[in-house]
């Protein structure tokens, strides 16, 4: 199975779709986040969440 590093991160590639639910203050806390790394809301949570899956 490839990890997320060899996964292109072109959105060209990317066909998935991915579907979340959040309390609005989880949100604000992301989005907050996503600024902060000058990446857009969707690139934050999922390099967050492959990094995460990587290391479990």
């Amino acid at each position: 199975m490839p990890n997320c590093a060899s996964v292109p991160a072109s959105r060209s590639f990317r066909t998935a779709r991915l579907g979340l639910r959040a309390t609005p203050g989880q949100e604000a806390v992301l989005r907050r986040a996503a600024d902060i790394a000058h990446k857009s809301l969707t690139d934050f949570i999922l390099d967050s969440a492959c990094e995460a899956a990587e290391h479990a």
